[in-house]
């Protein structure tokens, strides 16, 4: 590539930033995941809701989730967000009720018309701001990675709320420090450190697929919610 393709290549890039960067700081989080969705920004083959929800990197996922779930004597599984239920459907679940959750209506419309059964439903749901449905656990994978500190804190006061027990999430077990990004915007978060300080979960699901250097150390990690402190 010529000197002149690199430098327009990089100032297409940069202007690219600062209009998402411009539009998550003005937007609402069911707007900021709207416009993910229409552009599809995280640009998977597989997914529309990315590549950490292919089969490659969903792999451990698929393997391991069946068993947590029944060491846990989960019946009903509230999942949030669901996405577009690309790796889910291939995974093979215990379950009495699966309940999967997102803020963006048109994957919950297409995925109750495509998997909706008397034991599966989709609904749209803000973490932050609807009551939750009552569930055994909650699994909110890849999510608190794209939300800002203020909306992870409204999140948890939410999850205090409900009556969901478990709380099985994504956290990066050798990021060696957290910072705040915008909603939409993606970074690590190691939940045991500050500001979180989370204690030791309870179980794990180690996934740690790096791709080109991403990835690296990460796990759904498994706390009670009645134990998961402010912050």
């Amino acid at each position: 590539m010529s000197t002149n393709r690199r430098q327009e290549s990089w100032w297409r890039k940069l202007s690219r930033k600062r209009h998402e960067k411009r539009l998550f700081a003005a937007s609402s989080t069911r707007q900021v995941f709207e416009w993910i969705h229409a552009t599809n920004k995280w640009g998977d083959p597989d997914s529309v809701s990315g590549s950490g929800s292919n089969l490659a990197q969903t792999a451990s996922v698929r393997a391991q989730l069946p068993a947590l779930l029944q060491r846990h004597r989960v019946r009903t599984l509230l999942d949030a967000p669901c996405g577009d239920w690309f790796w889910m459907r291939h995974t093979t679940l215990d379950l009495d009720m699966y309940i999967g959750a997102d803020i963006v209506q048109a994957l919950v419309d297409a995925n109750n018309a495509s998997f909706g059964t008397a034991g599966r439903r989709f609904v749209q749901l803000d973490l932050v701001a609807d009551t939750l449905p009552r569930a055994d656990l909650l699994l909110c994978r890849d999510c608190l990675v794209h939300l800002d500190y203020d909306r992870i804190r409204g999140f948890l006061a939410n999850l205090r709320h409900s009556a969901i027990p478990l709380l099985l999430t994504t956290t990066h077990s050798r990021q060696e420090a957290n910072v705040d990004k915008l909603t939409g915007q993606h970074r690590f978060l190691n939940l045991q450190l500050p500001p979180f300080n989370w204690p030791a979960p309870i179980d794990l699901i180690v996934e740690d697929v790096p791709v080109s250097g991403r990835d690296t150390g990460k796990s759904l990690a498994l706390w009670p919610v009645a134990g998961i402190p402010d912050f």
